[in-house]
């Protein structure tokens, strides 16, 4: 049996409309499942927000590493991404041995400045040639006694610690862990 043009494009027509069928079917569901993709997405993130809302973050920095701008930016980009969140900072005190070495030094750094700028010779006999240096050159003295001694005092006092607590339980500890944060890790950590 042969088959004239008429009935071929009566054939051809029915298989492009099939094709055009099953292509509007597949795209209706692909945008029917986008469509609820996001809304579980909007109704979760709505859910965690909620959560996160009541959630408070502390962050424990040092200050003299230069982490308290570490602290700000983590503090805007959370803040961005969970409104709700309330996010404090404070510094963090390495022990107390370490504060006393550092208001020793920052003591002694005085009292030495003091003594060479009123001439008064607190050097033992065998280091007299390091008292007449300080007294022919008193500027460059007193300036190499005070960078030394608050290059030693700011030693002391940096832990290098930024240590992040969410509702009194840790979350990130560089004490621990040796490194900061990533953004990607810190919301992971929120999240959980």
């Amino acid at each position: 049996m042969y088959t004239t043009g008429t009935d071929l494009a009566r054939y051809s027509g029915n298989v492009s409309r099939s094709y055009a069928c099953r292509n509007v079917t597949g795209i209706t569901v692909l945008f029917f499942s986008i469509i609820c993709l996001c809304c579980c997405t909007c109704v979760d993130r709505q859910g965690l927000n909620e959560k996160l809302s009541k959630s408070k973050l502390l962050f424990q920095y040092c200050y003299s590493c230069g982490y308290f701008e570490n602290f700000q930016e983590y503090g805007n980009f959370i803040q961005q991404t969970f409104p709700g969140i309330v996010i404090e900072g404070q510094e963090f005190n390495p022990s107390s041995w370490w504060v006393v070495l550092a208001n020793a030094f920052s003591g002694l750094k005085i009292v030495l400045i003091v003594c060479v700028l009123q001439n008064v010779n607190f050097f033992p006999n065998r280091l007299q040639y390091l008292w007449l240096f300080c007294q022919k050159y008193k500027f460059v003295a007193n300036g190499s006694i005070y960078f030394v001694c608050t290059y030693l005092e700011k030693t002391f006092l940096s832990s290098g610690a930024f240590e992040i607590f969410q509702n009194g339980t840790q979350i990130w500890s560089t004490l621990q862990i040796g490194r900061l944060p990533q953004l990607e890790e810190l919301l992971e950590a929120i999240k959980t």
